[in-house]
């Protein structure tokens, strides 16, 4: 008789733990608020906006890593009138190279990279100039 009280007691206490569980989850993913600018600066490289600040020069020499807030920077030089560049994503996957091919008339025009964007201001063999510029929401 103690015995099956006893685990009914233990199924009423099981079953209200998982109960309360799921519904601590349920209005954790309800209720829960994301910071405002990071929930901005998420839309905004999203959908393209915002405004670039903080401009920089950055100069590639060949084959010779830099780091570039966030991302380590390769420049591999041009081939078929295409920029090559491995990239390193030091904050998301610091063991894997990303090479990347970009046009260099696209790449005078600018192209992005993370939350930044990039614009070619002069190119030949050896070494690689851009202006730099950090996305910052509207």
């Amino acid at each position: 008789m103690e015995s099956a009280s006893r685990q009914k007691w233990l199924l009423i206490s099981f079953f209200s733990a998982i109960s309360l569980f799921f519904i601590y989850f349920i209005v954790f993913v309800a209720f829960n608020k994301t910071d405002a600018s990071y929930s901005a600066r998420l839309e905004s490289a999203r959908v393209g906006t915002g405004s670039y600040q903080q401009s920089e020069r950055i100069q590639l020499i060949i084959d010779q890593p830099l780091d570039v807030g966030t991302i380590q920077m390769t420049y591999r030089g041009r081939s078929s009138g295409d920029v090559l560049i491995d990239l390193v994503l030091l904050d998301l996957d610091p063991q894997y190279i990303y090479s990347r091919r970009v046009p260099i008339k696209a790449a005078r025009n600018g192209f992005h990279i993370s939350n930044r964007r990039f614009t070619v201001t002069a190119i030949n063999d050896r070494r690689l100039r851009l202006a730099a510029d950090e996305l910052q929401p509207q």
